[in-house]
């Protein structure tokens, strides 16, 4: 088997079909699909079955015991992964027909690629663009997993992509955080590899207002979870200091833009007592984990920060 597919699915009647479809459509048909159903209230769960009835040698179903958020959804699937290479499709996603085809291309051109990536094409309301590097940075084709990880780190290089699946069990998702925090786990990957290749297999990716990333602006907290873990795995992992350097660059202005986000909410919107105290206790602990010192930056305490951010809001506006 040369392809597992993950296909972690709640809610997503609407969007399954023609993603399931798609994998089954392949013009490379050594492919294992595996879809975990995370205890969806539609009518997801009858679709998948009827998927298991017409593909039954290579299409096996789960279900998580309650609901419990992709990356968990998804290693429960990783346990039966059968393939050569692994991947996750959202289930609101698809691929090109030939999409498989080209990553196993692209893996087959050397023996120390572990992880292939596709070519992103973002789709909304039937409009089409392509996946952008947010510095406008070309990536190379074929580079070391390193390259690929401080590419990751930035969002330079996205996280969709096919790994070794003995490396992908090594390290599964990153179930630190319900949401965001699964999107580290590319970034592990990448850094483990010898080498990551480039592919022209096209996965498209639908953008809506029912993703749960895309969600209510309170979930913004997990975003800063997510990235205080992704300090602390680089480290643990033993990346060097650029590499930590890149990270902190990262982190640092999206703690600034959700810190900014924190406070218009707690002024437009009616917040539980629990919410007022979860948004000061992550704000403030996401703060005390920057380490600022990488980027050559001194830290204010944290009362003064606080000050220095409600003064440049009050002039902005």
């Amino acid at each position: 088997m040369k392809f597992t597919i993950l296909v972690a699915a709640y809610n997503a009647q609407k969007y399954l079909e023609q993603c399931l479809d798609s994998l089954f459509n392949q013009t490379e048909k050594s492919v294992q699909v595996i879809v975990i159903d995370d205890c969806s209230t539609d009518n997801s769960a009858a679709l998948e079955q009827a998927y298991t009835k017409v593909r039954e040698n290579c299409v096996l179903v789960l279900h998580t015991p309650q609901n419990s958020g992709q990356a968990e959804a998804r290693n429960l699937g990783l346990q039966y992964a059968a393939g050569e290479l692994t991947m996750m499709v959202d289930a609101d996603d698809w691929l090109a027909p030939d999409c498989l085809e080209k990553m196993w291309a692209a893996y087959k051109q050397a023996d120390d690629i572990d992880c292939v990536v596709n070519k992103v094409i973002m789709t909304e309301n039937g409009r089409e663009w392509g996946y952008s590097h947010p510095s406008g940075t070309p990536i190379p084709a074929l580079m070391t997993g390193y390259e690929a990880c401080l590419y990751a780190i930035d969002w330079r290089l996205h996280g969709y992509y096919a790994v070794r699946t003995d490396l992908h069990k090594r390290i599964p998702y990153d179930t630190s955080c319900r949401i965001y925090s699964d999107d580290n786990t590319c970034r592990y990957h990448y850094l483990f590899s010898r080498k990551v290749a480039l592919s022209d297999g096209i996965y498209y990716y639908r953008q809506h207002s029912e993703s749960c990333t895309h969600s209510a602006t309170y979930n913004r907290l997990q975003f800063l979870r997510a990235n205080m873990q992704l300090r602390s795995q680089l480290e643990e992992y033993g990346i060097d200091e650029e590499g930590l350097r890149v990270c902190e660059s990262h982190c640092w202005p999206l703690y600034v833009g959700i810190y900014r986000q924190m406070q218009r909410l707690r002024k437009e919107t009616y917040l539980s007592e629990e919410q007022e105290e979860e948004i000061a206790e992550t704000l403030r602990e996401a703060y005390d984990a920057l380490r600022l010192d990488r980027l050559g930056k001194h830290r204010l305490p944290y009362t003064l920060f606080c000050l220095k951010q409600k003064a440049i809001m009050r002039v902005k506006g």
